[in-house]
């Protein structure tokens, strides 16, 4: 018996250390991306980071707000290309990035597994914009001897969003249909968006409002303005408008509440 135990003992140890191998390659992937991340203002070399993942790669996130509210995403390669694009290439823009803990990394054959701990902040011209925590659960593939990055399972928790005041303007594109430009501060400077506003009559002196894919309502003759709950987005109280345009302020300040601290109309 004892001549089958020393090769069985060397032929684990092997595995073991080849299994070990494999983890630290794995985790050293993630750091580097992170570390990768870091330098985009400086190297603006999207490729340090791109290199780490494969052309089919794609992310699931779960994003929780401030406010309780969850937001689904899912970016496939070429979302997350020109994301980690417009890192390196955005003057100004700083995203510090970095693994803080490794939960568990596993390999087997040509897959490994690892689930991170992560945290970040971006700021834009010396202002921070905001700061979050992750969750990663991380699939990779070995191929041609070199681990890449092929699904991203992500729990993301937004701790600190820095607002300020924003300012809306209403403009008619045609009957009950509106646009809504919003400027509001982005780190140094400010930025545009457009909201497209449809407006239609339900009953009783109540209209909805769709408005970035979400549906809301405005009583006329209560004046009361709510949002209407769609999937994971609760339903809403959003206080009471005396117009069709204060209606739409609100609607405005309730998908703009996690970057403006206050939305005033232009007149």
């Amino acid at each position: 018996m004892k001549k089958y135990f020393y090769p069985l003992f060397i032929l684990l140890s092997i595995m073991s250390y080849a299994q070990n191998d494999d983890v630290a390659a794995i985790e050293d992937v993630l750091q580097n991306v992170a570390k990768n991340i870091s330098s985009l203002h400086e190297t603006h070399n999207a490729q340090s980071v791109l290199k780490y993942f494969d052309i089919n790669y794609v992310e699931t996130e779960h994003r929780l707000y401030i406010n309780q509210e969850l937001q689904i995403i899912e970016e496939p390669y070429n979302d997350f290309k020109n994301m980690i694009d417009g890192y390196a290439n955005t003057t100004g823009l700083v995203v510090n990035y970095r693994v803080t803990n490794f939960l568990k990394t596993v390999s087997k054959n040509n897959w490994g597994l690892t689930i991170a701990e992560c945290e970040y902040d971006v700021t834009r011209n010396g202002v921070k914009e905001y700061s979050a925590r992750e969750i990663q659960s991380i699939s990779m593939l070995k191929k041609e001897g070199t681990w890449k990055i092929v699904l991203n399972q992500t729990t993301k928790f937004i701790d600190e969003v820095f607002k300020g005041d924003c300012l809306c303007e209403i403009f008619t594109s045609s009957s009950n249909n509106y646009v809504a430009k919003v400027t509001y501060p982005a780190g140094g400077e400010l930025k545009d968006k457009l909201y497209s506003v449809g407006i239609s009559a339900l009953d009783s002196g109540r209209k909805q409002i769709v408005a970035d894919e979400q549906y809301y309502t405005w009583n006329s003759n209560t004046s009361k303005t709510e949002r209407i709950a769609m999937g994971n987005i609760l339903s809403k109280n959003l206080g009471n408008a005396s117009d069709q345009s204060s209606a739409i302020l609100e609607v405005i300040k309730d998908l703009t509440n996690t970057h403006c601290a206050k939305v005033t109309l232009k007149k």
